[in-house]
């Protein structure tokens, strides 16, 4: 199971475009299963999605997307979340 490594802010650009031009899409499912329930509530509930919003929700928001790649050689997956890449190895 992967954890949160860091985001795209606290890397380098170089890092961050190498992992990017090298990604592929993932669905939320997909996402899930890499990062497990538990990383997948708290990274939910620090990018700001409650409960109480009915059915917005990390996993059907337009404006977020998923993906798998390498970041420093390391298989990685993300959620990019108003254009800051949450990186999880």
């Amino acid at each position: 199971m992967k954890n949160y490594h860091t985001n795209c802010v606290n890397s380098t650009a170089e890092l961050i475009d190498e992992m990017c031009d090298s990604a592929r899409a993932i669905t939320a499912k997909t996402f899930i299963k890499h990062i497990g329930i538990v990383n997948w509530n708290q990274i939910s509930e620090d990018l700001g999605y409650r409960k109480e919003w009915g059915d917005l929700r990390l996993s059907n928001d337009y404006a977020v997307s998923f993906f798998k790649s390498k970041y420093k050689g390391m298989e990685c997956v993300y959620v990019e979340h108003s254009s800051i890449e949450h990186i999880f190895v």
